[in-house]
């Protein structure tokens, strides 16, 4: 990550120049050993004074080498011509490499030696005879001296050495501190990373040994980021060590080799002895128990290493305030050791990305305009990663734009092998099992979602979970949302090592996701054994469709997926191998008769020609558990379930021609999953399916000729979820003895513009968490006054039924907090005179809760003003608020917005929240479009804005987009106004001041804001506890000329 602007790795923090005669004994040496003790690395050459008149070659590159130049000047000091010369260099490395000049007098005057008088100028008489014929090289001598005592430096002049001694090492340390801070400046995108790793480091507290871990994926600065740490902190400690490579030089020369290193850097002991590991473990610990020190250790593979080098957790290997940096690739190794903090390194943003490349394509970091655009090519490709853009645009310095659009082209062929080597370093070290599921994910599955892609690999039996878990832990993938992600050069590794495997022929590879390979292999009709995966999700080969000859060679072949891609001819032949077969719209009318696949374990094949699995009896296929056959109209039977006995979850949906299903359907104790949803022509079930003890979800809707349900039905007593909407019986009896204790959702049928509906329910029901009796024109006494027998109801549709029916026969007892009540289909009067009744069934929800965690609410009403109570009002956007601190956090319980929709507007309205012009939050709402001017409230409660207590915003904004709104307003909502209410047991409704909900439509008071005007109040954000989500909101929009939708959600 560092940029042109890094102008010195430098080896040594300081150079000393010293008379050795003078100083090398005493001062000098304690002063060397101070230093050393300090963890400064000093160059101090320990050569006896020769008499030569140059100074050796290493002493220049020593001298360019180190931040700080320090010179003692003693009497002397001039007498030696090696000194001089050496003080030359210093003055030029001073004029050319601005390094800090630290000059010391020792036991002669600053005055002396910038006059060059006295003692100290004595042999500048003898030198202007020696050079008489080169006497500008005195001059040179003379000038260095002069301007290296015009220095800011340190005077002995009769002070206690050793105090004096110290004052020059804590200066030191303190300059070393300032120049370490700006080495972050030199490295794109550092800053922020440090200030992160400083948090954890917690150099404040030294109370404790801390251990902090740096993780995250080959390439991506683990190594430059701690050693920038390190030079920023180690001269704070006694002792420190930066052991780079610890997984290859563990590997190349033993465990030992890296336990002399760690003793021999932080004492500053060259001559440490270690014979084995065993006896360096105990030296280790015995010799640093007291030390405060910083020990790094980078690329760390195995936890066996940290075990020997710096012990276990509860050890204690080192002394109070020392600190350990573990770098690697594994998070798992971290956790395992017990790091207190943990830093996973993210890719650099696209800016930083965009800097760092250019630092490197271009010299003096000077980007040429007609450049950019392959910049940002370059950038895009390597996908945020610093080594990628180090080394790809170091190789494109003073190139052509040609090579460079040459290099772009040959990057998408053939990736950077430097970039492939460092990558599949962490590859490497995975063992079989864990390799084919990356293989796997590189060449099939980035971007889907976990829950999908462990199903599929479960199939082949991979053991995905935990294999998965092991390429987090390396860093080789993430998960966003519930998504795989990887790197785009992860992935490229990944498809590279399959490659690799033949780079001509991919019939000879074992994973194929390229339609053009697979048209190949085709064209070319070629040999097939080795291929063992087929992934495509598209066919762009326009010549020709894909023939379904094409898997007759495959015999290996365990995973095959087909989207979207058309297939000619029947099969004739597929691999009994298979564990997991997905072919969308396969052409097949049945599968052929030497298709065995006593492995399979999944069998999709959604929209496909299948008109029956298998001609005849089959063998029986012992690890099929899943079978999705939804949309296959041509399907006329279902196969003899004797033959797939541990089927688990069986899709019928949209099957419009099947009759029937097979009546050995009662065999399969292991399904949990009927789907005949739209199955048009089922006229009936087989009575066995009473035996399917362990179903848990049977879909039925839509089944319009269904007459009857088996007799016994009730026994299924594992089934959570009915769905029996759109059925063909006339009347659907809940029978009181069905047996259904499990059942939490119900929807018996839709009785649109039928007879009222004659219902019995069962006794109980006690885990019925949603009720759906939409339109089933329910009588007075349908459903039971009390809902007691409904203990955990949580979502009730009422829609198309009498309103004054359902309120005046339902009774909600204490024990039931309802989250979700929908009725459609009310008027306008209905809804005025209704929704106090329906507000206070929330607010029974909303009690239940502390103020602080008070829900997310929503609410649209018709109606075109805005009430007084919302304090902050304008007619256009945006309308800001700015906070400071004039109130608390804690005094906050969140914001509620209303805003006037105007007739057929769909506006996209944004909540913004800032810290210091920082953006922390903002949800996006997306409104209704509505037949009449409508009014939307929401209300963000503070838990959603600052969960954490990590930002303290500082301004709250709402915009909306181009279509124009009539209104806005936002009101502060304060804990005391909810407590208030919760001690009177004051109804909802008064909380928003709407005791009369007239007053909403009302005119009210409008202050005039021009377009954008900032309304302030003084406000300080805090965030007090954590509590859980949950949405209210009431709901009302127009379906019909007369008739209005209301609906109260939680979730």
């Amino acid at each position: 990550m560092a940029s042109s602007s890094s102008k010195h790795q430098w080896r040594y923090d300081v150079f000393l120049s010293f008379r050795g005669e003078d100083t090398r004994n005493n001062f000098t040496s304690h002063l060397y050993k101070e230093l050393c003790r300090k963890g400064i690395i000093t160059f101090k050459d320990d050569r006896e004074l020769r008499k030569g008149k140059s100074v050796p070659q290493q002493l220049p590159k020593a001298i360019r080498d180190s931040r700080i130049l320090v010179v003692i000047f003693s009497k002397n000091y001039a007498h030696s011509t090696w000194c001089l010369n050496e003080l030359v260099k210093i003055f030029e490395c001073n004029k050319t490499e601005r390094q800090t000049v630290l000059p010391i007098f020792y036991d002669v005057s600053p005055s002396e030696v910038r006059k060059q008088a006295g003692k100290f100028g004595e042999p500048f008489t003898e030198y202007e005879k020696l050079f008489k014929d080169n006497i500008e090289k005195v001059q040179q001598y003379r000038v260095a001296l002069t301007e290296m005592a015009n220095l800011s430096g340190w005077h002995l002049n009769g002070r206690d050495e050793s105090e004096f001694i110290q004052d020059i090492v804590e200066d030191i340390l303190s300059q070393l501190r300032r120049s370490s801070h700006s080495i972050a400046k030199d490295f794109v995108g550092m800053e922020s990373r440090l200030e992160k790793i400083n948090d954890y480091l917690d150099l404040g507290n030294l109370s404790k040994v801390k251990t902090i871990g740096i993780c995250g994926m080959g390439g991506i600065g683990k190594t430059t980021i701690s050693s920038v740490v390190y030079k920023d902190i180690y001269c704070q400690f006694e002792g420190s060590c930066f052991l780079e490579n610890v997984r290859e030089s563990s590997e190349k020369y033993g465990i030992v080799s890296l336990q002399k290193q760690l003793l021999s850097a932080t004492l500053m002991d060259k001559d440490i002895q270690i014979y084995d590991a065993y006896r360096g473990t105990d030296e280790i610990r015995n010799r640093l128990c007291r030390k405060k020190i910083l020990a790094i250790l980078d690329d760390v593979d195995q936890v066996e290493q940290l075990e020997f080098l710096i012990g276990k957790k509860d050890e204690h290997w080192f002394g109070i305030g020392s600190r350990i940096i573990i770098t690697t690739r594994d998070e798992h190794i971290l956790k395992k050791h017990g790091a207190d903090e943990i830093y996973r390194v993210d890719e650099l943003s696209q800016d930083d990305a965009f800097k760092l490349f250019c630092s490197k394509a271009f010299k003096n970091n000077q980007h040429k305009e007609e450049y950019v655009e392959l910049c940002n090519d370059f950038v895009k490709y390597a996908n945020g990663l610093p080594l990628a853009l180090t080394i790809i645009g170091s190789s494109l310095c003073d190139k052509s734009a040609r090579e460079w659009n040459s290099t772009l082209d040959r990057l998408k062929e053939i990736p950077n092998e430097k970039i492939l080597r460092k990558l599949q370093l962490s590859y490497d070290v995975l063992d079989e099992v864990s390799r084919k599921i990356f293989l796997d994910i590189a060449c099939f599955f980035k971007g889907m979602k976990k829950e999908y892609v462990i199903k599929v690999l479960e199939s082949c039996g991979f053991f995905p979970e935990s294999g998965i878990g092991e390429l987090i832990d390396k860093s080789l993938i993430t998960i966003l949302s519930g998504y795989l992600r990887m790197h785009d050069l992860v992935q490229e590794m990944g498809r590279e090592i399959v490659r690799k495997e033949s780079r001509e022929d991919p019939s000879l590879r074992s994973r194929i996701w390229l339609d053009k390979d697979l048209y190949h292999v085709q064209v070319k009709d070629m040999k097939t054994e080795q291929v063992k995966a087929i992934v495509l999700h598209s066919w762009k080969q326009e010549e020709q469709h894909l023939s379904a000859k094409v898997f007759s060679r495959m015999k290996e072949l365990r995973l095959l997926i087909l989207r979207s891609v058309p297939t000619s001819q029947e099969v004739e032949y597929l691999s009994n191998e298979l564990s997991y077969l997905e072919w969308y719209k396969c052409p097949c009318r049945t599968f052929p008769s030497n298709f065995q696949p006593d492995k399979l374990v999944q069998l999709h094949m959604q929209h496909s020609s299948i008109e029956q699995l298998w001609k005849r009896s089959m063998k029986p296929i012992k690890l099929l558990k899943v079978i999705d056959l939804s949309y296959s109209e041509s399907l006329i039977e279902t196969p003899d379930f004797r033959g797939i006995p541990n089927l688990e979850e069986l899709n019928l949906e949209g099957c419009k021609n099947l009759h029937e299903v097979h009546r050995s359907i009662g065999v399969l104790k292991r399904l949990v999953f009927l789907n005949l949803k739209n199955c048009g022509n089922l006229v009936s079930l087989p009575s066995s399916m009473c035996n399917l003890k362990s179903l848990k979800s049977l879909i039925l809707r839509g089944c319009s000729k269904l007459k009857k349900l088996p007799n016994m039905f009730g026994d299924m007593n594992c089934l959570e979820v009915l769905d029996a909407a759109g059925i063909g019986m006339q009347q659907l009896e809940l029978a009181k003895e069905w047996n259904f204790h499990l059942l939490s959702w119900l929807m018996p049928s839709t009785w649109k513009n039928r007879e009222p509906m004659v219902m019995a329910f069962p006794s109980a029901l006690p885990f019925l968490k949603e009720l759906n009796l939409s339109y089933c024109n329910l009588p007075e006494g349908a459903i039971p006054n009390d809902l007691s027998c409904f203990p955990l109801l949580k979502r009730l549709n009422l829609s198309g039924n009498n309103l004054d029916v359902v309120q005046a026969s339902i009774i909600f007892p204490n024990s039931i907090v309802l989250n979700y009540l929908i009725a459609r289909s009310f008027s306008h009067y209905q809804i005025f005179h209704r929704i106090s009744y329906v507000i206070n069934l929330m607010q029974k929800g909303i009690y239940t809760y502390r103020p602080y965690s008070f829900p997310r609410f929503s609410m649209y009403l018709p109606g075109s003003e805005i009430a007084d109570w919302f304090n902050y009002q304008s007619f256009n956007s945006p309308l800001k608020i700015y906070l400071s601190s004039s109130e608390k956090w804690w005094n906050i319980v969140g914001f509620v917005v209303c805003v006037v929709i105007t007739e057929d507007d769909e506006p996209t309205c944004e909540f913004e929240v800032y810290s210091k012009n920082k953006f922390v939050f903002g949800p996006t709402y997306h409104l209704k479009d509505w037949r009449s001017d409508h009014l939307y409230l929401f209300f963000i409660p503070n838990h959603l804005i600052d969960p954490y207590e990590e930002q303290s915003p500082t301004k709250v904004k709402l915009t909306f987009n181009e279509t124009e709104i009539k209104k806005c307003g936002i009101r502060i909502v304060h804990e005391k106004e909810i407590e208030e209410l919760l001690q009177l047991g004051k109804p909802l409704e008064n909380l928003y001041a709407f005791q009369n909900f007239e007053e909403i439509y009302s005119p009210s008071h409008e202050e005039n804001f021009d377009s954008g005007e900032e309304v302030r109040t003084e406000m300080e954000f805090w965030s007090e506890g954590e509590a859980d989500d949950m949405e209210l909101g009431i709901c009302c929009s127009e379906r019909e000329e007369d008739d209005v939708e209301w609906e109260i959600s939680s979730s």
